[in-house]
């Protein structure tokens, strides 16, 4: 799930450094790195040097990546229609309500890659 979200937050979010997606997947920057460095190795995510600051380093997706993401992404909501597809339209109208709320109080991964760049519209600092 990690690895997944990693690659979620660079799909929305090119050029994301350590430490932003260490933050997003919640892990600490040595963890993160190992995670990185096995993305890396199956030429998922490339290192480049940060456009704005030589000493840092920016994460990007490569192609295959970015293909990666997107099959797991369709496979996962294909497989989500499945499991949904047993229930009433009235229940289903309710998963349908309640994803709209959890959407409110997480917000989506676009959202979360853009906060945590800070391009976010509302952003105040």
């Amino acid at each position: 799930m990690p690895q997944f979200r990693a690659l979620a937050l660079l799909t929305f979010s090119p050029e994301a450094s350590l430490s932003t997606l260490a933050d997003y997947v919640g892990s600490s920057l040595p963890a993160a790195s190992r995670m990185i460095d096995g993305l890396v190795a199956k030429n998922l995510v490339a290192r480049t040097e940060c456009r704005h600051d030589r000493r840092q380093v920016s994460l990007e997706l490569t192609p295959l990546g970015r293909s990666a993401f997107l099959e797991s992404r369709q496979a996962t909501q294909r497989q989500l229609a499945q499991r949904l597809a047993g229930l009433s339209t009235t229940q289903r109208q309710t998963v349908i309500e309640v994803m709209g709320w959890l959407g409110e109080v997480f917000g989506s991964d676009a959202e979360l890659g853009r906060r945590a760049n800070g391009n976010s519209a509302g952003n105040n600092s």
